[in-house]
């Protein structure tokens, strides 16, 4: 599956409704507009978290932007 396939409201519910979690790379709520988000099983997701939690915060220190790919102006949503 592309990044961008994944990036429509109905994905993250296929994927929970099967029993899968989809989160942020730092374990946060996941938004249809971040950039960086993991997509697991559910069984071995908080494993994963705990593998990538150094690599992502290493690149977190390094500068690297975590924060929302877009978001429109206009959209008035809960995030």
């Amino acid at each position: 599956m592309l990044h961008w396939d994944f990036h429509s409201k109905s994905s993250p519910k296929i994927v929970e409704e099967a029993g899968g979690t989809v989160t942020r790379m730092d374990g946060g709520k996941f938004c249809v507009f971040d950039i960086f988000f993991l997509v697991s099983n559910g069984a071995l997701h908080e494993k994963l978290l705990e593998r990538i939690g150094p690599a992502t915060e290493k690149l977190k220190s390094k500068g690297i932007d975590f924060s929302l790919w877009y978001k429109p102006e206009s959209l008035h949503a809960d995030l």
